[in-house]
Protein backbone atom coordinates (compact mmCIF):
# COMPACT_ATOMS: atom_id res chain seq x y z
CA UNK A 1 0.00 0.00 0.00
CA UNK A 2 2.82 2.42 0.83
CA UNK A 3 4.49 1.72 -2.52
CA UNK A 4 1.29 2.59 -4.34
CA UNK A 5 0.83 5.75 -2.25
CA UNK A 6 4.36 6.92 -3.01
CA UNK A 7 3.84 6.24 -6.72
CA UNK A 8 0.59 8.25 -6.75
CA UNK A 9 2.24 11.10 -4.87
CA UNK A 10 5.16 11.25 -7.31
CA UNK A 11 2.84 11.03 -10.29
CA UNK A 12 0.66 13.86 -8.98
CA UNK A 13 3.68 16.12 -8.42
CA UNK A 14 5.02 15.39 -11.91
CA UNK A 15 1.59 15.97 -13.48
CA UNK A 16 1.23 19.34 -11.76
CA UNK A 17 4.73 20.34 -12.89
CA UNK A 18 3.92 19.34 -16.47
CA UNK A 19 0.61 21.22 -16.40
CA UNK A 20 2.40 24.36 -15.22
CA UNK A 21 4.86 24.07 -18.10
CA UNK A 22 2.15 23.45 -20.69
CA UNK A 23 -0.26 26.15 -19.46
CA UNK A 24 1.63 28.82 -17.46
CA UNK A 25 -1.20 31.37 -17.82
CA UNK A 26 -3.51 29.15 -15.77
CA UNK A 27 -1.19 29.32 -12.76
CA UNK A 28 -0.73 33.09 -12.47
CA UNK A 29 -1.79 34.45 -9.10
CA UNK A 30 -4.94 36.56 -9.22
CA UNK A 31 -4.54 40.30 -9.00
CA UNK A 32 -5.39 41.72 -5.62
CA UNK A 33 -8.37 44.01 -5.40
CA UNK A 34 -7.48 46.91 -3.14
CA UNK A 35 -9.88 48.68 -0.84
CA UNK A 36 -10.25 52.46 -1.23
CA UNK A 37 -7.81 52.89 1.66
CA UNK A 38 -5.33 50.53 0.02
CA UNK A 39 -5.62 52.36 -3.30
CA UNK A 40 -4.98 55.71 -1.61
CA UNK A 41 -1.95 54.29 0.18
CA UNK A 42 -0.60 52.87 -3.07
CA UNK A 43 -1.09 56.19 -4.88
CA UNK A 44 0.74 57.99 -2.07
CA UNK A 45 3.68 55.60 -2.40
CA UNK A 46 3.74 56.15 -6.16
CA UNK A 47 3.97 59.91 -5.55
CA UNK A 48 6.71 59.38 -2.96
CA UNK A 49 4.82 60.94 -0.06
CA UNK A 50 3.17 59.67 3.08
CA UNK A 51 -0.45 58.64 3.24
CA UNK A 52 -1.33 61.52 5.59
CA UNK A 53 0.25 64.14 3.34
CA UNK A 54 -1.41 62.60 0.29
CA UNK A 55 -4.83 62.75 1.91
CA UNK A 56 -4.22 66.34 3.05
CA UNK A 57 -3.27 67.36 -0.48
CA UNK A 58 -6.18 65.43 -1.94
CA UNK A 59 -8.67 66.87 0.52
CA UNK A 60 -7.96 70.49 -0.39
CA UNK A 61 -5.94 71.25 2.74
CA UNK A 62 -2.80 72.03 0.75
CA UNK A 63 -2.86 75.71 1.74
CA UNK A 64 -2.03 74.71 5.33
CA UNK A 65 1.15 72.91 4.22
Amino acid sequence: NSVTANYRKDRAVNQLRQDKQDHPEAYLPPKRVLSPLGRAEQEAREHGITYGLYMALKGGMAHDL
